[in-house]
């Protein structure tokens, strides 16, 4: 687990970020990481909480509920972390009071393009594009898949991820046609 710590503070200052200190719940695995990182472990006490993360993380508990509740269907195990992402990039492309840009910006120096960024909204039905194998163009396979888009890539092309219908797969695609929802 220290390793996977290092590597994302290793991240973090590659794209120019100070790491000051790291404070974790006493709780579980984490607590063991005091004195094994690169930068200050701070260890919060038992019943003690970070009050920024937890004030974040009850707003993303809140747009997700608004998420789920806005759906024509329930959101499945397989969809929820994916549901979480997209929750979380969306509250990052938003100003916060005091920022001149978004922390989506500062972070990865890409602002956000809407006709890019937010082509499809999570959760919604659509035929996406795909490329038949370029020695069968004259075949009856499938031309487009009916999928649900979980959220974009975050490229200069406008891909989106999204979850097909039938093979119950995770793919990318950068073009589709938005449907309304089919009668489930």
């Amino acid at each position: 687990m220290k390793e996977h710590h290092e590597c994302f503070l290793q991240i973090i200052r590659s794209q120019g970020f100070d790491v000051d200190r790291v404070i974790v719940d006493g709780a579980g695995a984490l607590g063991n990481l005091e004195g094994k990182l690169s930068a200050p472990v701070r260890v919060v006490g038992p019943r003690t909480h970070v009050p920024e993360a937890e004030a974040y993380i009850g707003v993303i508990k809140q747009r997700l509920r608004c998420l789920e509740a806005a759906l024509p269907y329930g959101l499945t195990k397989r969809l929820i972390p994916h549901a979480v992402y997209f929750v979380s990039a969306c509250l990052n492309i938003v100003l916060k009071p005091g920022q001149t840009i978004s922390s989506r910006e500062a972070f990865l120096g890409i602002k956000c393009d809407a006709k890019l960024d937010l082509r499809a909204e999570f959760g919604e039905y659509c035929q996406v594009h795909v490329s038949p194998d370029n020695n069968a163009k004259n075949t009856s396979a499938l031309r487009t898949v009916g999928a649900l888009a979980v959220g974009p890539f975050h490229n200069n092309r406008g891909t989106y991820h999204f979850y097909g219908l039938r093979s119950c797969k995770f793919f990318k695609g950068d073009r589709w046609s938005n449907l309304p929802m089919p009668d489930l």
